[in-house]
């Protein structure tokens, strides 16, 4: 009969290797890339996402800088959030573009 104290024990006690190496904020960076460029075609979500698209390129260059483990990852991040930012301001000219001329035209009124 083993006694509570002699029990072996379910806890290890080394690193495991993803504690070992932080990538948090590559990761984040990558996430909020991605859904910058998901939530760019969203209408109502867009703006919310291109916040989000701007903290992941802040984060990616940070994460290039402090976490060395995840380079590729915080490259990723940093290239998915500028293109979603790119795209957004495209999106957005081609949005006034086209506001502009329908007004012009006499298809919108009143704004």
């Amino acid at each position: 009969m083993t006694t509570p104290e002699s029990a072996p024990s379910s806890y290890s006690t080394h690193n495991s290797p993803a504690a070992s190496s932080k990538k948090t904020l590559a990761i984040t960076s990558l996430i909020l890339g991605i859904a910058g460029l998901v939530g760019l075609f969203i209408p109502v979500v867009n703006f919310l996402t291109l916040i989000g698209a701007i903290v992941g390129l802040v984060l990616g260059f940070m994460s290039r800088r402090r976490e060395p483990a995840g380079r590729g990852l915080a490259l990723a991040g940093i290239i998915t959030s500028a293109v979603a930012i790119v795209l957004f301001i495209v999106f957005a000219i081609i949005g006034v573009a086209l506001l502009g001329s329908m007004m012009e035209s006499g298809q919108i009124t009143g704004m």
